[in-house]
């Protein structure tokens, strides 16, 4: 790949990784172009001049962009004659001093092509082509909900990130009224509760609505759902009765939980039949008001 050195993978930050994987590279091929007989003689002739037992141990390019090990041609600033030094290690026996390389120039063409290559390589590994959504294109697409905090981080760390956002989802705690409650059993157990206490006084006024013009000391009884003229306290009994639930458990549902576990599934469950039973029981009260009032006018209006 030439010109942009990918990032060293210990250090890499997934922003780093993002736009490595998203963006588009220039690969190609350096060939070298020399006479191979020429480059020979020169140095044949070379080595002659050294000493009359040199061995050659290595040879390498240099003129290039890049640290050792990772030759990489700068492509956006080309040479003006394109031509590399071809360099050769030479080991004399014996030794001489100093006893440094010789060297040919030698010149080069490049063949090359942009592209999404690295997209496409990881496309087809097997691990790899989970990091890209296969409709979008989107890299790391699991990782967008975290995105924000995740970015500036290298894998190790948004690693130790990852699992400490797990834990505290599948084993965190919520405390209510101080007392600490396991956030499963806290988003099942809670609109539970709430659609119970809502079926208990749903009963229980309907229960009272059928006994209720047998009743003489129902005037006297200090019951808010019979306070004629109460407009406020009508309302609150409507807000806590219907709005208030309905509110809370939506939040501790959106907040909290997780619609691929059983338990949110059951809170959401709980929490619709909690709002049925709300409206239920507001319709009771309606009929209980309406029933009571009508038998305290006529007992008010007879003689």
């Amino acid at each position: 790949m030439f010109g942009d050195t990918p990032p060293y993978k210990e250090n890499a930050k997934l922003l780093q990784l993002d736009a490595l994987i998203s963006g588009s590279q220039k690969i190609g091929v350096l060939k070298l172009a020399a006479d191979k007989q020429a480059a020979a003689e020169q140095l044949k002739h070379l080595v002659a001049a050294r000493n009359p037992h040199p061995v050659v141990s290595g040879m390498w390019l240099s003129g290039f962009a890049g640290g050792y090990g990772q030759q990489i041609l700068d492509w956006r600033n080309p040479p003006l004659v394109p031509t590399v030094v071809l360099n050769f290690n030479i080991n004399d026996q014996p030794q001489t001093t100093p006893n440094q390389p010789v060297w040919v120039v030698v010149s080069f063409t490049i063949f090359s092509e942009n592209g999404h290559f690295a997209a496409d390589w990881i496309k087809t590994d097997s691990f790899g082509h989970n990091l890209i959504d296969p409709n979008t294109g989107q890299v790391f697409p699991h990782l967008k909900q975290f995105w924000e905090k995740l970015n500036a981080l290298n894998a190790e760390q948004a690693t130790v990130f990852l699992q400490e956002q797990l834990e505290a989802t599948t084993r965190g705690t919520l405390s209510f009224f101080g007392i600490p409650v396991e956030r499963s059993l806290a988003i099942s157990a809670g609109p539970i509760v709430s659609f119970s206490i809502l079926l208990f006084l749903c009963l229980h006024i309907r229960h009272f609505r059928s006994i209720a013009v047998e009743i003489d000391s129902v005037p006297h009884h200090p019951f808010v759902l019979l306070f004629r003229g109460a407009m406020g306290a009508l309302l609150v009994t409507y807000a806590t009765v219907l709005v208030l639930p309905v509110l809370a458990n939506e939040e501790l549902l959106r907040r909290f939980g997780n619609w691929e576990e059983r338990s949110t599934k059951w809170g959401a469950a709980f929490a619709f039949l909690m709002g049925v039973m709300g409206v239920w029981t507001i319709i009771e009260i309606h009929l209980l008001r309406r029933r009571w009032f009508r038998v305290l006018d006529a007992r008010r209006a007879a003689p």
